[in-house]
């Protein structure tokens, strides 16, 4: 049901591979801080890393301003 639901992702952070976590546990509404960058490869049909798993603060700090 959608209170089942709801109680789900309230219970505990829930992990996202490519993105770290959504955290909607005690009251926290926090959405996705951490973000990697990948590419598909088409030639070898490879998913390719660009960038690691950075924080948002990380990169939000190296936008050029």
């Amino acid at each position: 049901t959608w209170k089942n639901y709801i109680d789900a992702m309230e219970s505990k952070p829930v992990d996202i591979l490519m993105g770290g976590e959504l955290d909607y546990s005690n009251g926290k509404r926090y959405g996705i801080t951490d973000l990697a960058l990948n590419k598909y490869d088409m030639a070898t049909l490879q998913l390719v890393t660009y960038s690691g798993i950075k924080s948002l603060d990380d990169i939000v700090a190296h936008i050029a301003k």
